[in-house]
């Protein structure tokens, strides 16, 4: 039985979400292309609201999830943190990154106890350090 190397992606900016999605898609083509991926399949898919992620069963190896999505939908769950939670209880096993713009220490101190695989500030160098730490954690 083949096993799909399943990413969900959620960010709100649909720019950003976009190029996120490119940056994995890429990464992702390599590793298959150099059998790094078992049975060399793969599936991402990107939501741009929690909602829609919280849906979704969370059956995937990586979750990337942006810190602030904003609320636009009226939830207080609209934010990383809690995302974080709700698929580390579903999905232990997932491999968690969120993206964010802010910088407090305190926050990524509570969200590394909360079980983040990796926190990266949105910046010229995450989508670089997003696809080394897939690359690193495809087994």
């Amino acid at each position: 039985m083949t096993e799909t190397f399943n990413v969900a992606i959620v960010e709100d900016d649909l720019y950003y979400s976009k190029i996120v999605e490119k940056a994995v898609k890429n990464c992702l083509e390599e590793a298959r292309s150099n059998k790094l991926i078992k049975d060399g399949s793969f599936s991402v898919q990107t939501f741009q609201n929690a909602a829609d992620y919280l849906s979704s069963g969370f059956n995937y190896k990586l979750a990337i999830l942006d810190y602030h999505l904003g609320g636009k939908y009226g939830s207080e769950d609209d934010n990383g943190e809690t995302l974080l939670s709700a698929t580390k209880e579903s999905n232990p096993n997932c491999k968690v990154v969120l993206l964010s713009s802010q910088d407090r220490l305190a926050t990524v101190a509570k969200l590394k106890s909360k079980g983040v695989d990796l926190y990266l500030m949105k910046n010229a160098n995450s989508i670089e350090r997003l696809q080394d730490f897939i690359l690193s954690n495809l087994g």
